[in-house]
């Protein structure tokens, strides 16, 4: 079985980290095997006060810290989503793939939405979205929202519970 990869979408603060995690924990509970990638806006967010961070800020190219019972490598140099993914394919089997962020992306995604301030669709690549996850007055105040709803037949989901429960179904069919 060739694996499954979703998107999880939003702006910052909008509870895609929270999705994820709670996704991950359902799918290694039914024996999924998964691996996450998540965008960041820069290099500078990763914590720099370990060795294997100041190996980087000092020059290296690639930096590894083996752990008791995991490897993580860092290397500093841009790489494509799909870079990334043909990479975690090729050292590790999984099942599914859950991706945070890259918001223009062409896979199967999930749009988390908050309206804190004035969003805009258009800054997300909606070809592959499978639904909407916004609170039921964001819907109502959000004619963009509305549109893909009605017009695009994409499904507006309002719990938590019914996100997670439709994601799993998503995953593992």
């Amino acid at each position: 079985m060739k694996n499954k990869i979703l998107q999880v979408v939003g702006y910052s603060q909008t509870g895609k980290t929270t999705i994820i995690q709670t996704v991950l924990a359902e799918l290694t509970k039914i024996g999924y095997q998964v691996a996450v990638i998540k965008s960041a806006k820069s290099y500078k967010e990763r914590e720099n006060s370990k060795d294997t961070g100041k190996y980087l800020d000092s020059g290296a190219k690639i930096s590894a810290g083996i752990f008791d019972n995991s490897l993580q490598i860092t290397i500093a140099q841009k790489y494509s989503l799909q870079q990334i993914i043909e990479t975690i394919d090729s050292i590790s089997k999984n099942d599914v793939i859950l991706i945070e962020g890259f918001k223009m992306s062409e896979y199967p995604k999930v749009l988390l939405w908050k309206s804190n301030e004035l969003h805009n669709l258009n800054e997300f690549n909606l070809n592959e979205l499978l639904l909407v996850y916004c609170s039921q007055k964001d819907y109502n105040n959000h004619n963009q929202l509305k549109e893909l709803s009605e017009k695009k037949s994409v499904p507006i989901v309002f719990g938590m519970e019914t996100l997670v429960k439709e994601i799993m179904k998503y995953l593992t069919s």
